[in-house]
């Protein structure tokens, strides 16, 4: 029946049109770019382990404990100011040398959603780049001194891959 139907619809010339939401812009609040004069791999070698990001955190985390494999790790994250957090490894995808975490918990008053992604990538002329996005959810105030937090932490980070390739 469903065949008479359709072919009854190409023969009569009757038009049909799928309709699709438009297409939104995605605004992160911080976008962070570092350039690397090695390429992806060792790179993505400090990051895939995120049970070991204390030693690539210049000092800011003291310590992470990780539960669960991947996809669904969870990591306790000690910071050195004596602060804890939970975060779920919302993606984690080796072949795109990919690391989305969401934070859990604590989440601040007035916050909804938090995340930090983490992508390494080749450069066309020799090297790599890790690209450090965060995004915050939540009422402005809140927002915006969660996104500086994880602004220090993603500088941190940065900082100490940094000194791994430079030798310090």
């Amino acid at each position: 029946m469903h065949r008479i139907f359709f072919f009854l619809m190409l023969l009569s010339g009757a038009q049909v049109n799928a309709q699709m939401t438009a297409a939104q812009k995605f605004h992160w609040d911080v976008d962070t770019i570092a350039a690397f004069s090695v390429k992806s791999l060792p790179v993505w070698d400090l990051i895939k382990e995120t049970g070991k990001w204390n030693e690539i955190s210049n000092g800011y985390v003291q310590s992470v404990t990780v539960t669960g494999d991947h996809p669904h790790q969870t990591r306790i994250v000690k910071f050195a100011d004596g602060k804890e957090r939970k975060d779920l490894v919302a993606q984690f995808q080796p072949e795109y040398k990919m690391v989305v975490l969401k934070l859990a918990d604590p989440l601040p008053s007035g916050i909804k959603e938090g995340v930090m992604a983490f992508y390494v990538t080749n450069k066309e002329e020799r090297g790599s780049e890790l690209r450090i996005t965060i995004i915050v959810k939540g009422d402005d105030g809140p927002k915006n001194a969660l996104v500086a937090e994880l602004k220090k932490e993603a500088a941190a980070y940065l900082k100490g891959i940094s000194a791994k390739f430079s030798g310090k």
